[in-house]
């Protein structure tokens, strides 16, 4: 049995595939099962996994043939399919460095979490080593805000056995925040985490497409991240003061994205905007004397609050400009 299960979900990502499943491919920890789910490609991505589970024993595919389709029911998919101690997660936009898993298994225990850092440079980068041992409140904290820690899946090992005692899956109502979602439910459950210092060893490839990626989105998306900020604060409504300081300042960011993606996508529903600016004035001072955050998000903030129509042309504006030089 193997040690580790790593899923990839793809879905029409002929591209980038190659070298994704060609870095894992290359780790020097050995002892891993990747597990990859095609949810419903039809661009050549299901002939690029066929040649890797040809060429690597270690790869198996799982296809999606139901009528439900994204990226938490892919994952879900995979999580039914891993077996074994521990889990992680890799998007078929990125690659990783070949000490990637080596790193993490390296400082992970049972009942806990292991984190390394990512970076947006398609450069080789260097694992200096070191770790940092987090609390759980720590890692909740973490987890809320904007730093490498961040609710992401595919920058984290999990204890797969947690997983299956507390029958964790992903939430497949939410389109957006659904990572970090299941990042809280887990922490719920573990005693804490490790951070690797210094050490950049995933790729994270932001391509034309992506949900954070896109000019438009629908009403849904649009309120996903609400729904699953408000699922959040109820999880963690039993925790420390601290804990519940930080999910008032996460909902300002969250309010703050939706109020100018509304804007952005000509979404004028007067009296929900109106909710949402009067919901963010109240919480968003916790936000700009936050250290989770960076100095440019509490700009955009302080812009919503002051000039909304202008804060939503200039999320517009950069987001379009990114689409056309990709």
């Amino acid at each position: 049995m193997y040690d580790l299960n790593v899923i990839v979900t793809v879905r029409n990502s002929s591209n980038t595939l190659n070298k994704c499943l060609s870095s894992i491919s290359a780790q020097t920890y050995k002892n891993f099962k990747v597990i990859i789910v095609d949810d419903g490609s039809t661009d050549g991505s299901l002939e690029i996994c066929n040649a890797w589970i040809k060429r690597d024993h270690r790869f198996v595919l799982v296809k999606n043939t139901t009528n439900h389709h994204g990226a938490s029911v892919a994952k879900n998919i995979g999580l039914v399919n891993a077996s074994g101690m521990y889990l992680t997660f890799v998007d078929s936009d990125d690659w990783i460095e070949p000490v990637h898993f080596d790193f993490l298994l390296k400082n992970m225990t049972a009942g806990s979490l292991c984190v390394t850092g990512w970076t947006r440079s398609e450069q080789k980068s260097i694992c200096l080593g070191g770790v940092v041992k987090l609390s759980r409140d720590e890692c909740f904290i973490k987890a809320l805000g904007m730093g490498t820690f961040g609710g992401y899946l595919c920058n984290k090992v999990f204890d797969l056995n947690l997983i299956r005692q507390y029958d964790l899956s992903l939430d497949e109502e939410i389109k957006i925040s659904e990572d970090l979602l299941f990042v809280i439910q887990y922490l719920k459950h573990c005693n804490g985490g490790f951070v690797l210092k210094k050490c950049e060893s995933y790729h994270y490839i932001v391509r034309k497409g992506s949900l954070t990626h896109l000019v438009e989105m629908s009403e849904a998306q649009l309120w996903s991240q609400v729904n699953a900020s408000i699922k959040i604060s109820s999880l963690l409504d039993d925790e420390s003061k601290r804990v519940k300081q930080m999910v008032k300042v996460h909902s300002a960011k969250v309010l703050n994205d939706t109020y100018v993606d509304a804007f952005r996508i000509n979404y004028m529903n007067g009296k929900c905007l109106k909710d949402l600016r009067r919901r963010l004035i109240h919480v968003f001072l916790l936000y700009v004397f936050s250290k989770e955050f960076t100095l440019h998000s509490k700009i955009s903030i302080l812009l919503t609050v002051m000039t909304p129509r202008l804060a939503g042309h200039i999320r517009r504006y950069r987001m379009a400009q990114n689409n056309h030089l990709d």
